[in-house]
């Protein structure tokens, strides 16, 4: 019963016409109820497979963003448009990489991957509803069970329903709304905005929040738009009109 009321969840979730960035955090979580795993993450693609957002449970850091997008994005092995290409062209939406030990030598793996403890990806394309819009990447580690018949069927019998949840908001003139992201983490900053003590995750939500976009081709960017984004917030609360900086 239990695994039939979160397959319920995840409908009405992606039922609700949220914003694909501000569903991403709730959905997530309830999607490996039903395919177990440590993280999972959602990319999204214009029309020549290009990444153009992503929502990560866990995230490179900014310098090693940087470098993925330097060295890997591109390659003809481990790039990321090539790769989804392949993936949005197969006759299943559905499909499994287990890293052997030879793939965990790459540099790629080291780097990336490793860090991500990505030993095991379930992919699922997302379709709006025959262009290809995005993908779900769910990672497993390297000694938890491998993903079975049973994991590739749920995905595959939800993908109609997260394509619809997660489909990317038509363009806009009108100002994006950034989501609110609200999780019991605490971060502590000087009053520059310079962080002090944090944990991953704080550091995480704070990315979200000041990037619009978070994606390997703005990688170089991250830090100093961070810093910024946290000098703004901390001058904000200090400001004796409590006036709104631009």
């Amino acid at each position: 019963m239990t695994f039939n009321r979160d397959l319920v969840l995840i409908r009405k979730l992606c039922g609700l016409g949220l914003p694909a960035q501000t569903l991403a955090p709730s959905l997530l979580p309830a999607l490996r109820h039903v395919i177990p795993s440590h993280s999972a993450a959602v990319f999204w693609v214009d029309e020549r497979f290009e990444m153009t957002g992503l929502y990560a449970e866990r995230l490179l850091p900014p310098e090693a963003m940087e470098r993925y997008y330097e060295k890997h994005y591109q390659q003809p092995v481990t790039g990321f448009p090539r790769a989804f290409a392949a993936r949005a062209s197969a006759a299943d939406p559905v499909s499994v990489h287990k890293y052997t030990k030879v793939e965990q030598e790459s540099d790629y793996f080291r780097g990336v991957l490793s860090r991500l403890d990505a030993y095991q990806i379930l992919y699922g394309v997302l379709r709006d509803p025959v262009r290809p819009i995005g993908q779900i990447s769910i990672y497993r580690g390297e000694h938890d069970p491998v993903f079975g018949r049973r994991d590739q069927d749920a995905l595959r019998g939800l993908l109609r329903y997260l394509s619809i949840g997660l489909r990317p908001a038509a363009p806009s003139a009108e100002a994006p709304v950034l989501p609110e992201v609200v999780e019991e983490w605490l971060g502590i900053v000087a009053i520059d905005g310079t962080p002090l003590s944090a944990p991953p995750d704080w550091s995480r939500l704070v990315r979200l929040l000041a990037i619009q976009e978070v994606t390997p081709r703005g990688a170089h960017d991250e830090q100093r738009t961070v810093a910024q984004f946290l000098k703004r917030i901390c001058a904000r609360l200090t400001a004796v009109d409590g006036a709104a900086l631009g």
